[in-house]
């Protein structure tokens, strides 16, 4: 945990852990930034909007989109990083 804890820490930038703090008030979830976890829910006309939102506030076409990745990015490579850490010590 304290590895998987670094590694998001290193990558976050004011924003990112905004949008962490901001998702863990709203939905419980302690490292995915809101826009990784509204981007991955059904289509609505609330999560259209929320990514319409975003989009015009970063000025960046495909945001959510972009955070959804990136969050999946760090989020496998801190899992691979623990699992590899287990296999160290034995576990």
């Amino acid at each position: 945990m304290l590895l998987n804890s670094i590694a998001l820490g290193m990558a976050m930038n004011p924003w990112w852990k905004t949008s962490v703090t901001i998702n863990r008030a709203l939905c419980g979830n302690k490292t995915e930034p809101l826009c990784s976890r509204v981007y991955r829910q059904q289509p609505s006309a609330a999560r259209s909007a929320f990514i319409r939102a975003m989009d015009l506030f970063f000025k960046e076409q495909d945001h959510c989109a972009m955070i959804h990745s990136r969050w999946n990015e760090l989020h496998d490579a801190c899992t691979m990083a623990q699992d590899v850490g287990r296999i160290r010590a034995g576990m």
